[in-house]
């Protein structure tokens, strides 16, 4: 091949290169604003609205997050003295209000959800946006923890602990589930094979994940008060 066509193409590969990582990082800028904007305003509610000096003796506190995805925030950091860095997902309904008791719901994700599977894998399951469609006013968490051990369900205790302490949580409203890895419960309805195959999953352990959308357990979980 002729030299001068070679370093033609070369340089039409460079300009190419170039111009692709000018539009990459005006695009990413034009994302950083969007989130920023956003964030301030979930900011607001995890610092500023959190009276720390007369609620908590501790020097524990919230890090927000700076990416969003389909109303939630993901990224946040909840900074523990006792246990360390826990981070979480949050949701908080519009219009947020301080002065106003909210329902709070933790969802728990399986192995596929925790920390070291990426930011955001816990948002694969259904069950925090599901939970939206049965209490608009509620605040939704959900923990991306390091494994299923003993340390772990310390970290959740200590996240559900602060929030409970440190904002205007309605105590007879307080929820939480867990999907395979994500936690045990109390009532056990078990369901045969039948169930799951009307759901479309052949393997009951995956099928949990379709309890997300079955109003009748749902409705169990959201309309019940203590």
């Amino acid at each position: 091949m002729n030299k001068k066509i070679i370093i033609s193409l070369i340089t039409l590969v460079v300009i190419l290169i170039i111009a692709g990582i000018i539009i990459y990082m005006q695009i990413y800028k034009e994302k950083i604003n969007v989130s920023s904007i956003n964030t301030n305003q979930n900011n607001n509610i995890l610092n500023e609205d959190l009276d720390v000096e007369s609620k908590t003796s501790t020097n524990d506190y919230i890090e927000v997050g700076q990416t969003e995805s389909r109303g939630f925030i993901l990224d946040n950091v909840f900074h523990s003295e006792k246990q360390g860095d826990i981070h979480f997902t949050s949701y908080y309904p519009d219009g947020y209000n301080k002065e106003k008791e909210y329902a709070i719901y933790f969802a728990l994700p399986g192995w596929e959800g925790l920390y070291f599977q990426g930011l955001g894998a816990n948002m694969g399951e259904n069950y925090p946006y599901e939970a939206q469609k049965y209490n608009k006013d509620m605040i939704i968490i959900s923990p991306q923890l390091d494994d299923w051990g003993e340390e772990s369900a310390n970290d959740t205790i200590a996240l559900v602990e602060f929030f409970l302490e440190n904002y205007n949580i309605d105590k007879s409203r307080v929820y939480i589930s867990g999907y395979s890895g994500g936690g045990e419960t109390l009532v056990l309805d078990v369901k045969n094979q039948e169930y799951f195959d009307n759901k479309g999953y052949s393997d009951q352990h995956a099928g949990g994940n379709s309890f997300a959308t079955d109003e009748n357990i749902m409705n169990w979980i959201f309309f019940k008060s203590k």
